[in-house]
């Protein structure tokens, strides 16, 4: 995942992170698909939150995960970090690696 290029995060925080590695939040967008954001066990659910310095518009996302599997995931927005709405859900289907995909 790559922030929007005008971007400029704020706070980056997850549920947990796998601190051996190194793979620490930010990794999830610096845009090297050799590094990630990992959480530190497999239970669930597990998040990563991203705050921006001013709202941007996101039309879509591409995730690359760590192996290609079909994922199940939801992406949400805030614009105050309190009420959250979804703009993607793949619970159902799931989605695998690298697929570009439009947001709500």
């Amino acid at each position: 995942m790559v922030k929007p290029k005008d971007a400029t995060e704020i706070k980056m925080t997850a549920s947990s992170v796998q601190m051996a590695p190194g793979h620490f939040p930010w990794k999830a967008v610096d845009g090297n698909d050799g590094t990630r954001w990992c959480a530190s066990n497999d239970s669930y659910p597990q998040w990563l939150q991203i705050e921006l310095n001013k709202p941007h518009k996101i039309d879509t996302i591409r995730i690359t995960w760590e192996f290609d599997v079909s994922y199940k995931y939801i992406i949400e927005g805030s614009g105050d970090g309190k009420k959250w709405t979804p703009l993607l859900d793949v619970t159902q289907k799931g989605e695998n690696s690298g697929v570009e995909t439009p947001l709500k």
